[in-house]
């Protein structure tokens, strides 16, 4: 059989019933899946909803910031160091002699 004889055969046979209540069967099939959950930013909007927990989730967060900004500027005072210790200020943009100044320079 090629396809079309299959197409007419398939249009000639009489569509099932369709039941009654069908409206009630979906909203009973519906009401019977297992609750999937909430997504996870509800999850978490709840779980902070609890003032304690929301403080200590705020007071976390502050402490490695700030932890965060006193290591990046304490690694940034260390290069500084380090560049002046082995005299590579010359490469600076800010050198006296450096490419870059000598172009801008404006008498």
């Amino acid at each position: 059989m090629n396809l079309d004889e299959l197409l007419k055969a398939l249009a000639a046979q009489k569509p099932p019933p369709t039941p009654t209540d069908l409206r009630a069967q979906v909203w009973h099939a519906i009401a019977q899946r297992p609750d999937e959950g909430r997504g996870w930013l509800a999850e978490l909007l709840a779980l902070l909803s609890n003032w304690r927990i929301a403080s200590a989730a705020l007071m976390l967060a502050l402490v490695v910031g700030l932890s965060a900004g006193q290591m990046t500027a304490s690694m940034r005072e260390h290069q500084r160091t380090a560049r002046a210790a082995l005299y590579l200020d010359v490469f600076s943009p800010q050198a006296p002699g450096s490419p870059a100044k000598l172009i801008a320079y404006k008498p």
